[in-house]
């Protein structure tokens, strides 16, 4: 298994996963409180590539996992009551 920056090209792949996992909440297989068609899409993905933070986790050629990683830390993150402090440039933010 790698993780390595992601490209277009991955981003039917990308799709694709975000595409199981809403229908895996949508038939109560699991719980990750996305909704299709809002968070996350084929745009959020492309965001992330644009802004070159998409990571993607490949084993053998497939697609396993993605993750945009960057230091952007919306304000429910920045205000959360963190174990230990942190400040803007010392923390990893990852999403998707």
């Amino acid at each position: 298994m790698i993780i390595r920056k992601g490209t277009q090209a991955d981003l039917v792949s990308v799709e694709q996963l975000y595409n199981d996992i809403h229908t895996a909440e949508e038939t109560g297989q699991q719980t990750i409180g996305w909704i299709r068609g809002v968070y996350p899409t084929r745009a959020t993905a492309q965001a992330a590539l644009d802004a070159k933070d998409l990571f993607v986790l490949e084993d053998a050629g497939k697609l396993l996992g993605a993750a945009r990683i960057n230091k952007a830390q919306v304000d429910s993150y920045a205000e959360g009551d963190w174990e230990f402090a942190a400040r803007d440039e010392e923390v990893c933010v990852f999403t998707l």
